[in-house]
């Protein structure tokens, strides 16, 4: 299998520089033609005009936004989940209950979000029956 594909990349190679040579003589053929060509008339030649693409639009700009401010919790989310829930297995609607009881505040629109991001997170949380969740210690 490797000395197929070494032998395919070698012949590869040769056919490229064939092709590159090739290229090399025709392009210098083309160059002597037209070197002929301007030599023979007395005016010079000139090029053919070069059609530009239209201008794109200049880009609209847009007002910044106001970014969402942090807010400035004293916990984590994780600590905050982890305090609400200590050593009993909760639903989510009341783990999202005591994490709010803790005095976290979430700055997004929904809350539920960034407590499943957590409550997924491989290592951190086990899922038991009935769709609550306890703290793996």
């Amino acid at each position: 299998m490797k000395n197929d594909s070494l032998t395919r990349y070698v012949q590869i190679h040769a056919s490229l520089l064939k092709e590159k040579a090739a290229l090399e003589s025709r392009l210098t053929q083309i160059n002597k033609a037209l070197a002929v060509g301007a030599a023979t008339t007395s005016q010079p030649v000139a090029a053919a005009p070069v059609k530009t693409a239209a201008k794109a639009p200049a880009p609209v700009l847009r007002k910044k936004r106001a970014g969402r401010r942090r807010a400035n919790n004293e916990l984590t989310l994780l600590q905050a989940m982890t305090k609400a829930m200590g050593a009993n297995a909760l639903t989510k609607p009341d783990i999202r209950k005591g994490v709010e009881e803790a005095g976290y505040k979430f700055t997004g629109s929904d809350p539920m979000n960034s407590i499943n991001v957590k409550l997924y997170t491989k290592g951190l949380f086990k899922k038991h029956p009935g769709g609550k969740f306890s703290v793996i210690k």
